[in-house]
């Protein structure tokens, strides 16, 4: 099964919000994640999980957001995002195709799409 197939639509932003405004974002869209992007070209990731671990302490997703994103093709198949989220030890790949973010996967769409994953590698 290629990774299109499982791909989420991702909810993407073009200016830097506040964690207030992210928390509520993520909530409205039923996200767990929120693509900063410049155009087309993607500037980082902010996971639900960023978001409480630094609120109170930062002030906009710019400051919390994971850098030099790692994404996976459309056209990859699913053992290839699994394979790229192990060795990266990451839980959500942006997906690509032809420089154009189209979606987001993630560990927990894999799992359920695959079944039983061998316990070494989730991560805390």
């Amino acid at each position: 099964m290629k990774v299109r197939e499982m791909m989420k639509i991702p909810y993407k932003v073009d200016r830097d919000l506040s964690l207030d405004d992210a928390a509520v974002k993520i909530s409205n869209e039923g996200s767990d994640c929120i693509l900063f992007m410049n155009g087309d070209k993607l500037r980082g990731i902010v996971t639900e999980r960023d978001i409480l671990k630094n609120y109170g302490k930062k002030e906009k997703i710019s400051e919390i957001m994971s850098k030099n994103v790692i994404t996976i093709d459309a056209e990859a198949e699913l053992k290839d995002a699994l394979e790229l989220m192990r060795e990266n030890r990451i839980k959500r790949l942006p997906v690509e195709h032809e420089g154009k973010i189209l979606g987001v996967i993630s560990i927990t769409d894999l799992i359920s799409e695959m079944g039983e994953v061998e316990g070494e590698f989730f991560f805390n």
